[in-house]
């Protein structure tokens, strides 16, 4: 990762770009049809790889999951305007809660009429599932340039004079973007860009303070101003990282 971006967008924004997002939406999906076989020993690494495939691209998109039809078209105006490839992270919630099914109806199940779980099971399968979904959420952080916080009602709540969330995995999210290394872009970043870059659901409710203070905020004019400047003589990121 080398920039992130805290993202301001109403939920009517870049309605025009709902297809392409969609598209790009069903590729991240297109693995998804996968199948988990019990065995006495199971190979967690191996069935992480297999599961939470590395794939290559250019943002990372952490959004609320109501918000999933904003992210799609965010990252079809990316698609579509810059030729960037960018990543849902409810691809990989998706991943997970399959994963998570096919393993309790083979291992944590005691009564498959009814439909009841161990609850000690129940919690292993969910630690081991969701370890390997934060290790996968990591790593694509880490691989994609760009980090991009879509910042809504939905996803940020205001308590007091903080701002916090109440998805621990956009928690997870937004300290992983904060803590993790910064990596230059292979591509020649000497020049001015980098003197640039130098100047309610449930009863249970749990919150998490939020500090965006190291995402540089962009909202809808701001994504249009982009788009404006771009001329293709260059990176599009670089273009971008320019303006800020």
């Amino acid at each position: 990762m080398y920039r992130g971006f805290n993202v301001k967008l109403s939920d009517k924004d870049l309605s025009e770009y709902a297809r392409s997002g969609q598209n790009t939406y069903n590729e991240s999906f297109e693995q998804l049809k996968k199948t988990f076989n019990y065995k006495k020993i199971i190979d967690g690494s191996a069935l992480q790889e297999e599961w939470f495939p590395q794939i290559k691209k250019d943002i990372f998109i952490s959004h609320s999951h109501k918000n999933k039809d904003l992210a799609i078209r965010l990252a079809g105006f990316i698609r579509e305007r810059f030729k960037l490839t960018s990543f849902i992270d409810s691809c990989l919630w998706g991943y997970s809660n399959e994963l998570l099914r096919q393993v309790d109806d083979q291992c944590t199940i005691i009564d498959k009429v009814e439909k009841r779980y161990s609850y000690s099971d129940r919690n292993d399968s969910t630690s081991h599932v969701h370890m390997m979904l934060s290790m996968a959420l990591t790593t694509m952080i880490d691989r994609t340039e760009c980090f991009f916080f879509l910042n809504t009602p939905e996803a940020v709540k205001a308590y007091s004079e903080s701002d916090k969330t109440e998805s621990p995995w956009i928690y997870s999210e937004i300290m992983l973007s904060k803590m993790i290394r910064r990596r230059q872009p292979e591509r020649d970043i000497k020049g001015r860009l980098y003197e640039s870059y130098l100047s309610e659901r449930s009863k249970l409710k749990m919150v998490y303070n939020l500090d965006l203070s190291h995402l540089v905020e962009l909202d809808h004019s701001d994504l249009l101003i982009w788009n404006e400047i771009f001329r293709g003589k260059q990176h599009p990121l670089d273009d971008l990282y320019l303006l800020y």
